[in-house]
Protein backbone atom coordinates (compact mmCIF):
# COMPACT_ATOMS: atom_id res chain seq x y z
CA UNK A 1 0.00 0.00 0.00
CA UNK A 2 1.04 3.56 -0.75
CA UNK A 3 4.02 2.23 -2.68
CA UNK A 4 5.62 4.22 -5.48
CA UNK A 5 8.67 5.49 -3.57
CA UNK A 6 11.92 4.48 -5.27
CA UNK A 7 15.00 3.03 -3.55
CA UNK A 8 17.08 5.57 -1.66
CA UNK A 9 14.01 7.78 -1.42
CA UNK A 10 15.04 8.89 2.06
CA UNK A 11 18.18 10.39 0.55
CA UNK A 12 16.14 12.11 -2.13
CA UNK A 13 13.97 13.62 0.55
CA UNK A 14 16.94 15.09 2.39
CA UNK A 15 17.94 16.94 -0.76
CA UNK A 16 14.63 18.27 -2.02
CA UNK A 17 10.92 17.67 -1.64
CA UNK A 18 8.74 18.63 -4.59
CA UNK A 19 4.99 18.91 -4.24
CA UNK A 20 3.03 19.71 -7.40
CA UNK A 21 -0.58 20.77 -7.38
CA UNK A 22 -2.06 21.63 -10.74
CA UNK A 23 0.90 23.48 -12.12
CA UNK A 24 2.39 24.84 -8.92
CA UNK A 25 5.74 23.64 -7.61
CA UNK A 26 6.73 24.07 -3.97
CA UNK A 27 10.24 23.30 -2.72
CA UNK A 28 11.18 22.37 0.83
CA UNK A 29 14.46 22.97 2.65
CA UNK A 30 17.45 21.49 0.81
CA UNK A 31 20.68 20.46 2.50
CA UNK A 32 22.58 19.62 -0.67
CA UNK A 33 25.31 21.71 -2.25
CA UNK A 34 24.13 25.20 -3.33
CA UNK A 35 25.23 24.57 -6.91
CA UNK A 36 23.23 21.33 -7.17
CA UNK A 37 20.17 22.99 -5.67
CA UNK A 38 20.45 25.90 -8.10
CA UNK A 39 20.72 23.58 -11.09
CA UNK A 40 17.74 21.56 -9.97
CA UNK A 41 15.56 24.60 -9.38
CA UNK A 42 16.56 25.98 -12.79
CA UNK A 43 15.46 22.71 -14.37
CA UNK A 44 12.10 22.84 -12.59
CA UNK A 45 11.50 26.46 -13.50
CA UNK A 46 12.59 26.02 -17.12
CA UNK A 47 10.89 22.70 -17.86
CA UNK A 48 8.37 21.53 -15.27
CA UNK A 49 6.36 24.65 -14.52
CA UNK A 50 5.88 25.83 -18.13
CA UNK A 51 4.83 22.37 -19.28
CA UNK A 52 2.36 21.93 -16.44
CA UNK A 53 0.81 25.34 -16.96
CA UNK A 54 0.48 24.83 -20.71
CA UNK A 55 -0.74 21.26 -20.44
CA UNK A 56 -3.56 21.90 -18.01
CA UNK A 57 -5.46 24.09 -20.41
CA UNK A 58 -6.60 21.09 -22.43
CA UNK A 59 -5.21 17.71 -21.41
CA UNK A 60 -7.73 17.17 -18.62
CA UNK A 61 -10.61 17.51 -21.05
CA UNK A 62 -8.96 15.55 -23.88
CA UNK A 63 -7.68 12.61 -21.89
CA UNK A 64 -9.93 9.60 -22.32
CA UNK A 65 -9.24 6.63 -20.06
CA UNK A 66 -11.40 3.70 -21.06
CA UNK A 67 -12.99 2.16 -17.91
CA UNK A 68 -13.11 -1.46 -19.11
CA UNK A 69 -11.54 -4.74 -17.96
CA UNK A 70 -7.92 -5.16 -19.04
CA UNK A 71 -7.86 -6.28 -22.67
CA UNK A 72 -4.08 -6.34 -23.04
CA UNK A 73 -1.05 -7.30 -21.01
CA UNK A 74 0.35 -4.93 -18.35
CA UNK A 75 3.06 -2.47 -19.44
CA UNK A 76 6.22 -4.14 -20.71
CA UNK A 77 9.72 -3.26 -19.50
CA UNK A 78 10.19 -1.28 -22.70
CA UNK A 79 7.00 0.69 -22.09
CA UNK A 80 7.98 1.39 -18.48
CA UNK A 81 11.36 2.67 -19.62
CA UNK A 82 9.76 4.90 -22.24
CA UNK A 83 7.25 6.31 -19.79
CA UNK A 84 9.94 6.88 -17.13
CA UNK A 85 12.01 8.74 -19.70
CA UNK A 86 9.09 11.01 -20.60
CA UNK A 87 8.60 11.73 -16.88
CA UNK A 88 12.31 12.39 -16.29
CA UNK A 89 12.24 14.83 -19.21
CA UNK A 90 9.22 16.60 -17.67
CA UNK A 91 7.28 15.90 -20.86
CA UNK A 92 3.82 15.84 -19.32
CA UNK A 93 2.06 16.28 -22.66
CA UNK A 94 3.67 13.18 -24.17
CA UNK A 95 3.25 11.23 -20.94
CA UNK A 96 -0.50 11.86 -20.95
CA UNK A 97 -0.64 10.96 -24.63
CA UNK A 98 1.11 7.69 -23.82
CA UNK A 99 -1.41 6.97 -21.06
CA UNK A 100 -4.32 7.62 -23.38
CA UNK A 101 -2.80 5.38 -26.03
CA UNK A 102 -2.41 2.33 -23.79
CA UNK A 103 -5.80 2.98 -22.20
CA UNK A 104 -7.41 2.73 -25.64
CA UNK A 105 -5.56 -0.54 -26.12
CA UNK A 106 -7.43 -1.91 -23.14
CA UNK A 107 -5.65 -1.10 -19.86
CA UNK A 108 -7.85 -0.06 -16.95
CA UNK A 109 -7.14 3.01 -14.89
CA UNK A 110 -6.20 0.79 -11.96
CA UNK A 111 -3.52 -0.98 -14.00
CA UNK A 112 -2.26 2.32 -15.36
CA UNK A 113 -1.91 3.75 -11.87
CA UNK A 114 -0.35 0.71 -10.22
CA UNK A 115 1.63 -0.92 -13.02
CA UNK A 116 2.58 2.04 -15.23
CA UNK A 117 2.89 5.00 -12.86
CA UNK A 118 3.98 2.98 -9.83
CA UNK A 119 6.28 0.79 -11.91
CA UNK A 120 7.89 3.81 -13.55
CA UNK A 121 8.51 5.41 -10.15
CA UNK A 122 10.31 2.28 -8.97
CA UNK A 123 12.26 2.14 -12.23
CA UNK A 124 13.45 5.73 -11.82
CA UNK A 125 14.70 4.88 -8.36
CA UNK A 126 16.47 1.76 -9.59
CA UNK A 127 18.10 3.73 -12.40
CA UNK A 128 19.37 6.28 -9.91
CA UNK A 129 20.83 3.48 -7.79
CA UNK A 130 22.60 2.23 -10.90
CA UNK A 131 23.83 5.75 -11.73
CA UNK A 132 22.05 5.74 -15.08
CA UNK A 133 19.89 8.71 -14.07
CA UNK A 134 20.82 11.83 -12.18
CA UNK A 135 19.21 13.12 -9.01
CA UNK A 136 17.64 15.91 -11.07
CA UNK A 137 16.05 13.47 -13.52
CA UNK A 138 14.62 11.29 -10.78
CA UNK A 139 13.23 14.22 -8.81
CA UNK A 140 11.66 15.86 -11.86
CA UNK A 141 10.39 12.46 -12.99
CA UNK A 142 8.58 11.79 -9.73
CA UNK A 143 7.02 15.25 -9.86
CA UNK A 144 5.78 14.58 -13.39
CA UNK A 145 4.33 11.21 -12.38
CA UNK A 146 2.44 12.85 -9.54
CA UNK A 147 1.01 15.34 -12.00
CA UNK A 148 -0.11 12.49 -14.26
CA UNK A 149 -2.00 11.03 -11.31
CA UNK A 150 -3.64 14.40 -10.69
CA UNK A 151 -4.84 14.64 -14.30
CA UNK A 152 -6.08 11.06 -14.32
CA UNK A 153 -7.98 11.76 -11.14
CA UNK A 154 -9.71 14.76 -12.69
CA UNK A 155 -11.04 12.53 -15.47
CA UNK A 156 -12.43 9.88 -13.13
CA UNK A 157 -13.77 11.68 -10.05
CA UNK A 158 -17.50 11.38 -9.49
CA UNK A 159 -19.32 14.47 -8.28
CA UNK A 160 -20.92 12.61 -5.38
CA UNK A 161 -19.95 9.49 -3.50
CA UNK A 162 -22.25 6.84 -2.13
CA UNK A 163 -19.85 5.45 0.44
CA UNK A 164 -17.84 7.00 3.25
CA UNK A 165 -14.94 9.42 3.48
CA UNK A 166 -11.27 8.43 3.25
CA UNK A 167 -8.51 10.78 4.41
CA UNK A 168 -4.97 10.15 3.21
CA UNK A 169 -1.92 11.99 4.49
CA UNK A 170 1.74 11.52 5.40
CA UNK A 171 3.33 10.84 8.75
CA UNK A 172 4.83 14.10 10.11
CA UNK A 173 8.28 14.40 8.57
CA UNK A 174 7.49 12.08 5.65
CA UNK A 175 8.20 13.52 2.21
CA UNK A 176 7.45 10.68 -0.20
CA UNK A 177 3.81 10.83 -1.11
CA UNK A 178 3.22 9.63 -4.67
CA UNK A 179 1.65 6.44 -3.33
CA UNK A 180 -1.02 8.46 -1.50
CA UNK A 181 -2.27 9.90 -4.77
CA UNK A 182 -2.25 6.51 -6.49
CA UNK A 183 -4.28 5.04 -3.64
CA UNK A 184 -6.62 8.02 -3.56
CA UNK A 185 -7.60 7.55 -7.21
CA UNK A 186 -8.40 3.88 -6.64
CA UNK A 187 -10.60 4.71 -3.66
CA UNK A 188 -12.41 7.36 -5.71
CA UNK A 189 -13.12 4.90 -8.51
CA UNK A 190 -14.53 2.50 -5.92
CA UNK A 191 -17.05 5.16 -4.90
CA UNK A 192 -15.40 6.55 -1.78
CA UNK A 193 -15.05 10.22 -1.02
CA UNK A 194 -11.33 10.96 -0.78
CA UNK A 195 -9.40 13.81 0.79
CA UNK A 196 -5.67 13.64 0.01
CA UNK A 197 -3.38 16.17 1.62
CA UNK A 198 0.21 15.02 1.86
CA UNK A 199 1.21 18.16 3.73
CA UNK A 200 -1.59 18.04 6.32
CA UNK A 201 -0.22 18.67 9.81
CA UNK A 202 -1.40 16.96 12.98
CA UNK A 203 -3.59 19.85 14.13
CA UNK A 204 -5.45 19.95 10.82
CA UNK A 205 -5.92 16.18 10.73
CA UNK A 206 -7.27 16.01 14.26
CA UNK A 207 -9.66 18.88 13.59
CA UNK A 208 -10.90 17.11 10.46
CA UNK A 209 -11.65 13.77 12.16
CA UNK A 210 -13.27 15.61 15.07
CA UNK A 211 -15.68 17.43 12.77
CA UNK A 212 -16.28 14.95 9.93
CA UNK A 213 -17.40 11.33 9.87
CA UNK A 214 -14.23 9.74 8.48
CA UNK A 215 -14.29 6.03 7.70
CA UNK A 216 -10.57 5.61 7.10
CA UNK A 217 -7.41 7.57 7.83
CA UNK A 218 -4.49 6.31 5.75
CA UNK A 219 -0.94 7.30 6.66
CA UNK A 220 2.25 6.63 4.71
CA UNK A 221 5.75 6.17 6.12
CA UNK A 222 9.11 5.30 4.57
CA UNK A 223 11.51 5.70 7.50
CA UNK A 224 11.63 3.64 10.70
CA UNK A 225 12.76 6.78 12.52
CA UNK A 226 9.27 8.21 12.02
CA UNK A 227 7.49 5.29 13.71
CA UNK A 228 7.28 6.96 17.14
CA UNK A 229 5.64 10.00 15.53
CA UNK A 230 3.22 7.79 13.66
CA UNK A 231 2.32 5.88 16.83
CA UNK A 232 1.54 9.10 18.69
CA UNK A 233 -0.46 10.46 15.76
CA UNK A 234 -2.49 7.24 15.49
CA UNK A 235 -3.40 7.44 19.17
CA UNK A 236 -4.39 11.09 18.81
CA UNK A 237 -6.58 10.36 15.78
CA UNK A 238 -8.46 7.64 17.64
CA UNK A 239 -9.01 9.93 20.61
CA UNK A 240 -10.13 12.91 18.55
CA UNK A 241 -12.40 11.12 16.06
CA UNK A 242 -16.11 11.86 16.30
CA UNK A 243 -16.80 8.54 14.58
CA UNK A 244 -16.04 5.59 16.82
CA UNK A 245 -15.62 3.29 13.83
CA UNK A 246 -12.92 5.32 12.08
CA UNK A 247 -10.27 2.87 10.87
CA UNK A 248 -6.54 3.49 10.62
CA UNK A 249 -4.37 2.11 7.86
CA UNK A 250 -0.63 2.49 7.33
CA UNK A 251 1.57 1.80 4.34
CA UNK A 252 4.88 2.69 2.79
CA UNK A 253 8.18 1.33 1.57
CA UNK A 254 9.44 -0.23 4.81
CA UNK A 255 9.87 -3.98 5.33
CA UNK A 256 6.43 -5.58 5.11
CA UNK A 257 6.88 -7.80 8.16
CA UNK A 258 8.02 -4.86 10.27
CA UNK A 259 5.12 -2.76 9.02
CA UNK A 260 2.58 -5.49 9.80
CA UNK A 261 3.96 -5.88 13.33
CA UNK A 262 3.95 -2.12 13.90
CA UNK A 263 0.41 -1.79 12.52
CA UNK A 264 -0.87 -4.42 14.93
CA UNK A 265 0.87 -2.63 17.79
CA UNK A 266 -0.86 0.70 17.12
CA UNK A 267 -4.21 -0.79 16.15
CA UNK A 268 -4.04 -0.08 12.44
CA UNK A 269 -4.54 -2.12 9.30
CA UNK A 270 -1.65 -2.78 6.93
CA UNK A 271 -1.98 -3.66 3.25
CA UNK A 272 0.85 -4.50 0.90
CA UNK A 273 -0.51 -2.57 -2.07
CA UNK A 274 -3.21 -0.12 -3.09
CA UNK A 275 -5.57 -2.69 -4.60
CA UNK A 276 -5.49 -4.71 -1.38
CA UNK A 277 -6.20 -1.54 0.62
CA UNK A 278 -9.35 -0.85 -1.41
CA UNK A 279 -10.53 -4.44 -1.01
CA UNK A 280 -9.87 -4.30 2.73
CA UNK A 281 -12.03 -1.22 3.19
CA UNK A 282 -14.79 -2.58 0.99
CA UNK A 283 -14.86 -5.87 2.91
CA UNK A 284 -14.94 -3.94 6.18
CA UNK A 285 -17.88 -1.86 4.94
CA UNK A 286 -19.77 -4.98 3.84
CA UNK A 287 -19.15 -6.65 7.18
CA UNK A 288 -20.50 -3.68 9.12
CA UNK A 289 -23.61 -3.43 6.97
CA UNK A 290 -24.62 -7.05 7.53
Amino acid sequence: MFKGTPPRASELGRHLSIVEDRGHVRTAHDTSAPESRTNLLETIQAQVVPRLVLAHGHEEEALAVVPCPDARLPPSDEELDRFATLAANADLTSALGFVESIAKQGLTLETILLALVGGSARLLGAQWMEDTRSFTEVTVGLGTLQQVVTVLGSSSIVSTYQRGLVVLCATPGEQHTLGLYLLGELFRRAGWGVHVNAAMDETELLALVAEERVDLVGLTISSAKLMPKLARLAASVKKASCHEETALMIGGSLDERAMATFAAKIGAAFCTDAAEAVRWLENRAIGRSE
